[in-house]
């Protein structure tokens, strides 16, 4: 499974939502796909990405949009399954091998 996830500028904001995902039981079978304006502007701590099997940041510029971040970070997925992320999901987040969920 591949999870697109979009920040508008620096590692920072997507800190945490990146801690739940790495809580997940099959980390080590998710590629990690961050949209952001710039590599390297990013910040992105190399220690914190290394349980998963894949972490890939695609550069597009200024985030013109969710929609069109998220969809620039489709495209790069090499997985079947994507999961779009994003910070606002109430509660813990659980990846399984078979869906998405977010509990309160």
């Amino acid at each position: 499974m591949s999870v697109v996830i979009v920040t508008p500028d620096h590692y920072d904001t997507i800190r945490k939502t990146l801690r739940h995902i790495r809580a997940q039981n099959i980390r080590d079978r998710l590629e990690v796909v961050i949209v952001a304006p710039s590599a390297n502007g990013l910040g992105l701590d190399e220690a914190e990405p290394r349980e998963f099997f894949q972490v890939r940041v695609v550069e597009v510029g200024a985030i013109r949009s969710i929609a069109w971040a998220n969809a620039a970070g489709i495209r790069q997925a090499r997985a079947p399954i994507v999961i779009l992320a994003e910070d606002h999901c109430p509660g813990s987040v659980r990846v399984t091998n078979r869906s998405k969920s977010c509990r309160p």
